[in-house]
């Protein structure tokens, strides 16, 4: 199978917007979801191998595990094809989408006896098979990612879940979807601070190759300082000038730089640029990122936004991007 271009953000809008459907965005993710439905592992497999972009085959992954009744596919696949790594990889991407969804996104103290019983087994499930993967190839990325969120959620420990990422980062070091995933461990609702997650992120900015995903990370950490989950909003933290600064430096460097490439992370991307614009009040800033969305969005960061407005996740998306159009004219 040839290698697949870059993908890149519809040129013709969708029919509603916004549109939160990635298969609709991405049409050969439709093809590979219809692959597994259909229980054909040669197509699955076929589409990886096609795939070089650690950041879209993480993507890609996220689309066959959380594919409805896929649990029994993959079980096949591994017994069918013992000496491949990419079946135990979806296997244990399944387990962990299956365990957060027992979770759910609550706060720990709302989560039931029950419900984190099951969340803690799915995920003892994915670290067996995934730390299986990774003792056989050191340098399977996928296989380390996907430790990132396990290793969270049964509290391992920061000097685990950094060892994970650090053993990921020698053969990867600009991996975003992993860089994500570490942020997410550093933030105080977790098991770091502010400061621990701040400095991170800026790593990540301070190496970031030009028109990478990684100075996203910086984004996300400020609207995460914005929304502070577990504790206070900061609702002035995006109006500080030297935020919106670092943010326009951020997005300069990487998803409005001339060699950023696009992929499957793109509309997210963007979207973390023109929500923390659009809620710092500097909707100029964020008119080039909605209009690069062209009415396409990501679960996050948007479902955050919904109770700035309503519960329609969508509705914070149209009123920034109402402020944008208006100041870009």
């Amino acid at each position: 199978m040839p290698i697949l271009p870059p993908p890149q953000i519809p040129v013709e809008p969708p029919a509603r917007a916004p549109e939160f459907d990635p298969l609709l965005a991405f049409p050969e993710l439709a093809a590979l979801r219809e692959s597994v439905r259909r229980s054909s592992w040669e197509e699955v497999a076929a589409f990886f191998d096609a795939l070089t972009d650690p950041a879209d085959r993480s993507f890609a992954i996220r689309v066959v595990t959380e594919t409805p009744e896929v649990g029994g596919f993959l079980q096949r696949a591994v017994a069918a094809h013992p000496g491949s790594t990419l079946p135990r990889v979806l296997q244990g991407g399944y387990y962990v989408h299956q365990a957060w969804e027992a979770r759910g996104s609550s706060l720990a103290k709302y989560v039931s006896a029950e419900d984190f019983a099951v969340f803690r087994r799915r995920l003892g499930i994915a670290d067996k098979l995934l730390g299986q993967v990774t003792a056989e190839e050191p340098g399977n990325t996928d296989a380390w990612r996907l430790r990132l969120p396990v290793s969270r959620g049964l509290q391992q420990g920061t000097d685990r879940t950094r060892r994970h990422y650090l053993r990921l980062a020698a053969h990867d070091p600009h991996d975003y979807p992993a860089q994500s995933q570490l942020l997410q461990h550093l933030l105080p609702k977790w098991a770091g601070s502010w400061e621990e997650a701040f400095t991170f992120a800026r790593q990540c900015r301070l190496v970031a190759e030009p028109g990478s995903l990684n100075p996203v990370v910086l984004a996300e950490v400020h609207l995460e300082r914005r929304f502070n989950v577990g504790g206070e909003q900061d609702p002035a933290h995006l109006r500080r000038p030297e935020v919106v600064a670092e943010l326009v430096d951020a997005a300069e460097h990487s998803v409005l730089h001339p060699d950023f490439r696009g992929g499957y992370h793109s509309i997210a991307a963007h979207g973390h640029f023109a929500a923390a614009f659009g809620l710092a009040g500097e909707h100029a800033l964020a008119a080039p990122h909605f209009r690069a969305l062209n009415g396409y969005a990501s679960e996050f960061p948007w479902i955050d936004l919904r109770s700035l407005t309503s519960p329609g996740r969508g509705t914070a998306y149209r009123r920034l991007r109402r402020l944008a159009a208006r100041a870009a004219r």
